[in-house]
């Protein structure tokens, strides 16, 4: 079971959305691990087969709850959470190629994280940023 699978099956949060994403720090930083735990390159990527992911291992969704920001892999059970309570701003920046843009939860536990998504997922995602702040989630 995949990062992603574990969020969406909680039952103790609100999921309001989630859809693709990629983040290169994080993912560069996952492979190292992948590579550190199989051996390799090699190892990494005949686990990647495994799992029936091959190139796609790394493959992403951001999710909003009521109570945290997630950057969770699909195939691997490793993710990110950040808490809204450990989330103290965020800034979106809009790009024309590729579509969507880019969005930077400036957080306590990591600093500066930046996250490419869809268009209309950087409105959500500041909304509801915006709202649990509101609400002092």
């Amino acid at each position: 079971m995949g990062g992603l699978d574990s969020v969406l099956r909680s039952s103790s949060e609100v999921i309001y959305d989630s859809g693709p994403a990629r983040c290169k720090e994080v993912d560069r930083y996952i492979m190292d691990v992948l590579e550190h735990r199989h051996g390799g390159a090699r190892g990494a990527r005949q686990y990647a087969k495994s799992l029936k992911a091959g190139p796609m291992v790394l493959e992403a969704n951001w999710v909003v709850s009521d109570k945290a920001f997630y950057y969770a892999y699909i195939y691997l059970p490793d993710l990110l959470r950040y808490g809204w309570g450990d989330v103290t701003g965020i800034s979106i920046e809009k790009t024309r190629f590729p579509a969507g843009g880019w969005l930077t939860l400036d957080t306590l536990s990591d600093g500066l994280v930046r996250i490419h998504m869809g268009p209309q997922a950087l409105g959500i995602c500041s909304s509801v940023y915006n709202n649990a702040r509101t609400v002092g989630g």
